[in-house]
């Protein structure tokens, strides 16, 4: 065991293995973040039906959530 800690802690492995491990935190930390936006999102929308309010109003409370505007009406 010592001496495999010996090799990995040689200069040439860490610098290797360094951005290799910050990529791949990297990546599991945005998957995260899109899986609990989306379970949030869920459970906003799964509230707002057992409130009683129509698709339209849901609708419109999602895209003023993500900061889109209101899409134009036709008259």
């Amino acid at each position: 065991m010592n001496g495999l800690l010996r090799q990995i802690l040689q200069p040439e492995v860490i610098v290797f293995l360094v951005p290799i491990v910050i990529a791949v935190t990297a990546i599991l930390a945005g998957t995260w973040w899109k899986v609990r936006q989306h379970e949030l999102e869920t459970a906003l929308k799964q509230d707002m039906l057992n409130r009683g309010m129509s698709v339209d109003e849901i609708e419109r409370v999602m895209r003023a959530t993500r900061g889109k505007p209101d899409e134009p009406k036709d008259d």
